[in-house]
């Protein structure tokens, strides 16, 4: 019996194993990381004439797109606003200017 008890402590790693294991992975992640940011810096300090032009383009299209999108997300945005204030315009007593005017000095 005390060997398959050893057997499946064998197996299992020690507390040790699995924080080196950790470090080593986190460790692979920060270095996948700090090149995927080089690469990024050497991409951005290029010009668009010394990049390849389908780089250029794409980096063109993806700017387009998200411009597209941050319009229309403030043209909804606008018409939600509008929505949003007509009853509350509509619920207002009408008055003319004068009358404004006079009710604001007052109050």
């Amino acid at each position: 019996m005390k060997k398959q008890n050893n057997k499946s402590e064998e197996n299992t790693p020690s507390l040790k194993d699995i924080v080196a294991s950790d470090l080593t992975s986190n460790r692979e992640d920060g270095e996948q990381f700090a090149e995927a940011c080089r690469q990024s810096q050497r991409e951005q300090s290029l010009s668009p004439a010394d990049r390849p032009p389908e780089e250029v383009f794409q980096e063109q299209e993806r700017k387009e797109q998200q411009q597209a999108e941050e319009q229309e997300q403030e043209e909804q945005t606008e018409g939600k606003k509008l929505v949003t204030l007509q009853p509350i315009l509509r619920a207002l007593p009408e008055e003319s200017p004068q009358e404004f005017a006079k009710r604001a000095m007052e109050g």
